[in-house]
């Protein structure tokens, strides 16, 4: 589907790969965040124990996503080389993958779930939510990790209509079945947190439904066949060249959840719910970006592997322009609004100060992680996931976790809000001056530069 589009003018071709990219991943940060509101109804304490559980729930995603995103680029670079044995043999391995993914996470909610509560709070009602949340989503990890890795496997031929479709079918199951499991409507059980937990398995299991069916049946330019569990060492090898990096990538955001969570917590309960919220009010600007990426991975992946260096700077500084819009309008949208945004949520006044105050100052910092997503996506299409990683571990660790400590006791939560933008911040500047030198486009622009000379 890429070799069908690739002589479009860049910004045209970013729309049409991104924008079914975009709903799809809008879609998941509804339910996501529906999910909250609805719980937020149960009182606060039914609200903290599924903020607590996020880093878990991202940890799983960050799998799932992470070792997709080596999957999506190792296809997409060998067809854009040609390559299409070695293209169908890595297709193969997307479900063994995503189900060995899914048991590890089953093992570990059996074993950790209850201890990783307890780390927060001695509250017994928190923990018991939290528990009866978390160990469903665990335990039915594989129903999500499967579909991711089919997901981004589909998308890397450049078909980002039926991932969109394939969210789709598992955001409205859930949408609709929150509701009802939650609070016992049309003569469903009242089953409160628990439901929430239930309606979102039930949606990432008619979600892996879809994406499977699709995955065997539709002509994606991939030729698939029976789940391939003999994995060889090369293809596995190149897929966690990038993978790897992109899990840990992914992972810094659940490790960041849950240190923030303990930074929080010492100054207010509240603050943990605040920044629930806030994480999961974020998705709705930060998916679009994302939605962005996944359309331009494997575009940029494609014509890095086939050596085209002008169309692949071309799509690179289109993503920034339509990316940093995007950033720009979540901002205005947060700082008017933030009153009004925080009100869904049934706020005690205390979360409703709080939380008003963290959406207008973490908003600042938008516009600057919008642009480090897009460096960090063109290392990964490049086969430079080590450069990748790094752009992440700075913004998600190494500058703002020292920050929020530090700001935090100067300035109270105040101080820790604004650790989010000096990260960002610092991050675009440090990747800009020295990681764009040292990368892989670095090398293709030398090599290319070498060339020219040559044939003087």
């Amino acid at each position: 589907m890429i070799d069908k589009n690739k002589d479009l003018p860049a910004m045209k071709l970013i729309i049409k790969m991104s924008v079914p990219a975009m709903i799809s991943m809008l879609i998941t940060a509804l339910y996501n965040i529906v999910d909250s509101i609805f719980v937020s109804r149960l009182g606060d304490n039914a609200l903290t124990a599924v903020s607590l559980a996020m880093p878990i729930q991202i940890l799983i995603i960050a799998f799932g996503v992470g070792t997709g995103v080596g999957l999506s680029a190792l296809i997409s670079r060998k067809l854009g080389e040609k390559d299409y044995e070695y293209v169908d043999q890595t297709a193969n391995y997307a479900i063994p993958i995503g189900l060995i993914i899914g048991i590890f996470f089953a093992v570990f909610g059996f074993f950790f779930n209850q201890a990783f509560f307890e780390m927060f709070t001695d509250d017994p009602l928190i923990i018991e939510g939290g528990l009866e949340y978390t160990n469903l989503i665990t335990l039915f990890a594989f129903t999500v990790t499967v579909q991711l890795l089919v997901e981004k496997a589909i998308q890397a031929t450049g078909n980002m209509l039926a991932p969109m479709v394939i969210v789709l079918a598992g955001a409205i199951t859930n949408i609709i079945l929150d509701p009802l499991l939650i609070f016992g409507l049309l003569g469903f059980p009242a089953l409160g947190i628990r439901g929430a937990a239930i309606a979102t398995v039930i949606g990432q299991a008619i979600s892996l439904v879809f994406g499977i069916i699709y995955f065997y049946r539709a002509k994606i330019g991939l030729k698939v066949g029976a789940p391939d569990f003999l994995f060889k060492k090369k293809i596995i090898n190149d897929i966690m060249a990038v993978g790897l990096p992109a899990i840990l990538m992914q992972a810094l955001s659940s490790f960041l959840v849950f240190i923030l969570n303990n930074i929080v917590s010492v100054h207010s309960i509240v603050a943990v719910s605040v920044l629930g919220i806030y994480f999961k009010l974020q998705q709705f600007v930060f998916m679009p970006v994302f939605g962005v990426a996944q359309g331009i991975r494997p575009i940029e992946a494609y014509f890095y592997g086939a050596e085209k260096k002008d169309k692949l700077d071309e799509i690179f500084k289109k993503s920034k322009l339509l990316t940093s819009l995007v950033m720009l309008s979540g901002t205005a949208i947060f700082v008017i609004f933030a009153p009004s945004i925080v009100n869904i949520f049934n706020p005690s006044q205390e979360m409703y100060r709080l939380g008003v105050e963290a959406l207008r100052l973490i908003s600042i910092s938008f516009f600057f992680a919008g642009l480090n997503i897009m460096y960090a996506t063109l290392f990964q299409s490049t086969r430079d996931g080590k450069t990748s990683f790094i752009v992440s571990f700075l913004r998600e660790f190494i500058i703002i976790l020292p920050l929020s400590v530090i700001l935090g006791r100067l300035m109270g939560l105040t101080g820790v809000w604004l650790s989010f933008v000096i990260s960002e911040a610092l991050t675009f500047l440090i990747t800009r001056t020295f990681l764009v030198k040292k990368s892989n486009i670095s090398k293709m622009t030398m090599k290319k530069k070498s060339l020219s000379k040559q044939f003087k």
